[in-house]
């Protein structure tokens, strides 16, 4: 009888044991693979940065809306913020978009990606925004 117990008892340890080693792997390929998400924000700089919002401004639709509710279902965003970030973009240097937060996950994404002028570009910008926000605290 206890030798039945015995071999139970290792069967139960063996199948635990598999049980555990099939989660911690399922673990590591479901964390490894997750999806990164991106803000509107990374979405839009990204897209200036590389030029590719010009041929959407230049789009033959009938209003600025229409275009930004096309790009915000392309991105998976809100038109209205999409809208919003369209209009501020291109306009001047200072914008909630134009940040180091954008520009520093920039340049780690083109870095992973083995981009590395495009990272250095982003870096640098990141950099000089740094710099000319303690410049304004300063003055």
């Amino acid at each position: 009888m206890n030798k039945q117990v015995a071999n139970i008892s290792i069967l139960e340890n063996f199948r635990y044991s598999e049980l555990e080693n099939r989660i911690r792997r399922l673990e590591e390929k479901a964390f490894k693979n997750k999806r990164k998400t991106t803000t509107l924000g990374q979405q839009i700089v990204f897209l200036h940065e590389l030029g590719m919002l010009d041929p959407i401004y230049q789009l033959p639709l009938n209003s600025f809306e229409k275009k930004a509710h096309l790009l915000a279902r392309i991105l998976n965003q809100d038109p209205s913020n999409t809208k919003k970030a369209l209009e501020a973009i291109p306009k001047r240097e200072e914008t909630d978009l134009k940040i180091p937060f954008n520009y520093d996950f920039l340049s780690e994404l083109f870095e992973e990606f083995g981009a590395n002028e495009h990272s250095s570009d982003m870096a640098q910008k990141s950099k000089k925004l740094l710099q000319q926000k303690k410049q304004k605290k300063n003055s």
